[in-house]
């Protein structure tokens, strides 16, 4: 049985999917906060289930969550079941340290998943707070994991600087359920429904909406361009603490429609034509694989493990977070360019579906798991 912690899963995350392709091969109790209405406990089928306890704070904007009494919780759902291995999921959160915590009391082998990354940009001091985070609890929890499990190749540093050995650390990337984002032909209805034109270039960002994914400096550029560009149009989706904003933007500016939190998704993506993050921190983002899946180029920020998977001129455009001058250059760019879009986004879907099928990056993680057990 393997227990994973994670402050905030929900059923599309990278730890849902990625679990429920797992609970095929092993029995798995996540372990996780309540916030946002979730329920306290949910089984999602016969090998996987979830508890979840309120934190004792929780910071919606950011998001992070701290739960000072997590460790007796998570000590007294584990004596109820005979567990394996504990595996702590995002290093930068608290509940990663405490499952390192009661890996170490219980005497249980740990698995340390580094997804995400400290913040890479002081935008409300984040910064500073990652850095004291990560020579303080993250450094504790890396000396006491077993071994610890990275994103892509340019994750590896972070665990290094903090003096975690080499030979602990191995790359498994995240996957995606390649075939919902590929082979979506039917676009017509949907672009009807949202009024959206055939000659107009459709530019999409879904993802939280909240500072971090760099949200604002989209609505300034989104702003400029539809001032020079009469067929553009900006679809953002998504939820979080800027949307009375985004809301307001959308109503005072023509062409810039803000949809809220969407199931569809693989849809909208199917009816765009480049996506754009431009987030000031990330790990391996789930929806730049899902944008390049479904044969979109993409236009985000060189942090975490976008220069991995977006390598600058090939599969996309890389800018430094917060450059809204380079943001609107490279937007401009694809828009005047169909040819580069369509070789980018050809280009695109190859990569992941040979690299970041669920499947197959499923195999990778259970593999690293048989390493430290016999199952």
């Amino acid at each position: 049985m393997a227990p994973f912690f994670n402050e905030k899963p929900n059923r599309k995350s990278s730890l849902i999917l990625l679990v429920k392709e797992l609970s095929k091969y092993v029995d798995i109790t996540i372990i996780s906060s309540k916030v946002e209405g979730t329920k306290s406990k949910e089984i999602l089928n016969s090998n996987l289930r979830i508890y979840r306890f309120t934190p004792t704070i929780y910071l919606p904007k950011l998001p992070y969550t701290f739960d000072f009494l997590l460790i007796k919780k998570i000590i007294k759902i584990l004596k109820k079941q005979k567990i394996d291995i504990i595996i702590g999921y995002s290093l930068q959160f608290f509940s990663c340290f405490s499952a390192a915590i009661v890996a170490k009391i219980l005497r249980i082998p740990f698995i340390c998943r580094i997804v995400g990354a400290s913040s890479t940009t002081n935008k409300n001091g984040i910064e500073i707070l990652s850095k004291l985070y990560d020579k303080t609890f993250a450094k504790i929890t890396l000396k006491l994991a077993n071994k610890i499990l990275v994103q892509t190749k340019s994750m590896i540093s972070r665990p290094l600087k903090l003096r975690a050995p080499l030979q602990k650390i191995s790359i498994v990337e995240d996957g995606i359920d390649f075939a919902r984002f590929s082979g979506i032909t039917d676009t017509e209805a949907l672009r009807k429904r949202l009024k959206i034109q055939k000659s107009e270039i459709v530019i999409t960002f879904i993802s939280r909406i909240f500072e971090l994914k760099g949200i604002e400096d989209l609505i300034v550029v989104s702003k400029q361009i539809l001032n020079e560009y009469e067929n553009v149009v900006f679809l953002i989706a998504g939820k979080g603490s800027l949307e009375k904003k985004l809301e307001n933007e959308a109503k005072m500016t023509k062409n810039l429609v803000y949809l809220g939190f969407r199931k569809d998704v693989p849809n909208l993506l199917a009816i765009s034509d480049i996506y754009v993050l431009p987030s000031y921190s990330e790990g391996l983002s789930p929806a730049i694989l899902e944008a390049m899946a479904s044969g979109l180029p993409v236009v985000t920020t060189n942090v975490g493990s976008n220069p991995d998977i977006n390598i600058n001129g090939k599969y996309g455009n890389l800018i430094n977070p917060g450059d809204q001058s380079q943001l609107k250059k490279n937007i401009i760019n694809l828009i005047q360019n169909e040819s580069l879009r369509k070789e980018m986004g050809i280009l695109n879907k190859k990569n992941i579906q040979e690299n970041f099928d669920l499947k197959i990056t499923t195999l990778k993680f259970l593999g690293e798991i048989k390493k430290l057990l016999v199952i």
